[in-house]
């Protein structure tokens, strides 16, 4: 039984189901204790389609991660996805009026209320309201204006939203499946939580979260959240490509993609020694006679792994390309100075890091969690990064909110612990331990 404070994050995706368990020391450290994965049924691109096939999904996923913590949950953080989501950023300004000049919470609650107060389409709702800087008087980019002496502030907030009925249909998967919305986060934050590093937010850095039905971005600049969006693609395009060219079943193109597949025609070419072929076009007809060969077999020749790195290369180059046309339909795209960091499952096809650079022209890595310790070997690949986001996410809320007890329940509780300790004073001090902590 975990003795420190325990947080849970649940990732509902377009091909898994990802619950991680953490549990919250003293010291503020979070570490994994339990982990459970199951394959995503009733959920197309980011969007629940199927309720009752989504919450079974859930409960083998929580049930998973349960077994491996040896403790049960109540409450998760959720991830939620789609190409409904939509950010936008938004500006106010209001006068300080007092005396003294000095700003006040009372003063950043109101540019804040100003700034969110957007027409929205009666079909949508505010997911998150994220404040990014302030502005007193002349002065510019502040991070924390409160205590500041001012006659006008000025804020700038990202307002993320999403369709209705997709957090609704969210919420009653989960409830459905026994457990409480501790919150929701959309994908894209608790990905880039999970990867990015404070100099890359505050340098400017570009996040990509390619999942299965869908592909997350995330920019952030001067440690601020600049742009959202998630596009209506992702890693489940490229296996299909592959089922369809190799004539086989999505399951068997899957394992062809994770065992052999290379992001690029060039890097498998350079992995068997072969000569450079300008050809673009995959050899169709040869994939096909000999993709059952290879399956079976499990050694591909060299000939099948270029062929098969064809197709990859032409799917990611649309997906990456996509990506980058919509972040620089952003305006962004000058302020990466870090660069941009892909991350989730279609982040693992080795090559990856090389074909993006190509395609953005900027420096490029692979994210991987960070921030967490415990089961390091099963949650430290990048499909795991919405996961982890969740959790950190979860574990900064949980320690704004110190642990406290009544005044009843406390003295309940100490003369329980009385009548524990004169029975078995070390059995029951460690017993009592165990329970308060759970």
């Amino acid at each position: 039984m975990p003795l420190g404070r325990i947080v849970a994050g649940l990732d509902v995706g377009t091909t898994k189901v990802t619950t991680i368990i953490a549990e919250v020391d003293e010291s503020e450290a979070v570490s994994v204790i339990g982990v459970g994965q199951t394959e995503s049924r009733g959920v197309e691109r980011g969007m629940i389609v199927n309720l009752d096939e989504t919450v079974d999904s859930i409960q083998k996923s929580v049930e998973r991660a349960q077994h491996m913590a040896g403790c049960r949950i109540s409450s998760v953080y959720v991830g939620i996805g789609g190409e409904h989501i939509r950010g936008i950023n938004s500006h106010a300004a209001v006068t300080v009026g007092k005396i003294t000049n000095e700003i006040s919470e009372e003063d950043v609650k109101r540019v804040i209320d100003h700034a969110q107060n957007v027409s929205m389409p009666a079909d949508m709702t505010v997911i998150h309201v994220i404040p990014q800087e302030y502005r007193v008087d002349d002065q510019k980019h502040i991070i924390q204006p409160i205590g500041l002496a001012g006659s006008r502030l000025e804020g700038e907030v990202h307002i993320v939203r999403g369709a209705a009925t997709a957090e609704q249909n969210l919420r009653r998967a989960v409830q459905r499946a026994g457990l409480q919305v501790a919150g929701i986060v959309i994908q894209p934050l608790a990905s880039a939580l999970a990867v990015l590093s404070p100099d890359e937010q505050e340098w400017g850095v570009a996040m990509l979260d390619i999942g299965g039905g869908t592909t997350d971005i995330a920019v952030y600049h001067r440690r601020c959240i600049r742009h959202t969006a998630v596009l209506s693609i992702g890693s489940a395009y490229v296996t299909s490509d592959i089922a369809i060219g190799c004539s086989i079943l999505m399951s068997e193109a899957e394992q062809l993609k994770k065992q052999y597949g290379r992001a690029s025609r060039q890097l498998a070419e350079q992995e068997h020694n072969l000569p450079e072929d300008p050809r673009e076009q995959p050899d169709i007809r040869f994939l096909r006679e000999n993709t059952r060969a290879v399956l079976d077999a499990k050694i591909p020749e060299p000939k099948f792994s270029v062929e098969l790195a064809r197709i990859i290369e032409m799917r990611m180059v649309e997906l990456l390309g996509a990506a980058w046309f919509e972040i620089r339909k952003s305006g962004h795209q000058e302020y990466l100075a870090s660069g941009v960091v892909v991350t989730g499952g279609g982040a693992m096809v080795k090559g990856v890091a090389e074909l993006a650079q190509r395609v953005f022209g900027v420096p490029v890595r692979i994210g991987y969690p960070l921030g967490v310790g415990g089961i390091r070997e099963s949650v430290a690949t990048p499909a795991n990064a919405t996961g982890v986001g969740l959790v950190l996410f979860g574990a900064s809320q949980l320690l704004k909110t110190p642990q406290t007890m009544s005044m009843t329940d406390a003295e309940r509780e100490l003369e329980r612990l009385n009548q524990e300790m004169q029975r078995k004073p070390l059995e029951g001090m460690r017993r009592w331990l165990k329970e308060f902590f759970a």
